[in-house]
């Protein structure tokens, strides 16, 4: 189980008009916290997640990523990353339970980002 990550994500959910050289995953088989492989002749990041990935929690895992490297990721204005992530957000049912349940794995910046971008989820 995984997902995209960095600026593959960032390119997928139009934060970002960069296309990667380096496809960006973050999966529960990764060996290492960050390794690059090579399959097929296209090369891959493969990052280990915060916390395990389920069905359930990838979208807010994304959704939290995207938070996370946000000021690296995009050449967009906040506001307009919060349009994109609130329409994600409402999209996938991301709630204000769901990332209770894990943003504090992640880093304090997340919190600032979601301020700064106005990014709105369902409330309950």
């Amino acid at each position: 189980m995984g997902y995209y990550s960095g600026y593959t994500l960032a390119n997928r959910m139009g934060l970002s008009s960069q296309v990667p050289f380096t496809q960006e995953i973050s999966s529960n088989f990764a060996p290492a916290l960050v390794r690059k492989m090579t399959i097929k002749n296209r090369q891959y990041i493969i990052r280990r997640p915060v916390v395990e990935v389920t069905e359930e929690n990838a979208p807010v895992l994304q959704f939290l990523d995207c938070l996370k490297d946000i000021e690296k990721c995009t050449e967009l204005e906040p506001e307009k990353c919060g349009k994109i992530l609130t329409e994600f957000a409402r999209k996938n049912a991301i709630t204000k339970k769901k990332i209770d349940m894990i943003i504090a794995n992640y880093p304090i910046k997340v919190y600032k980002a979601i301020y700064e971008t106005e990014v709105e989820y369902v409330s309950s």
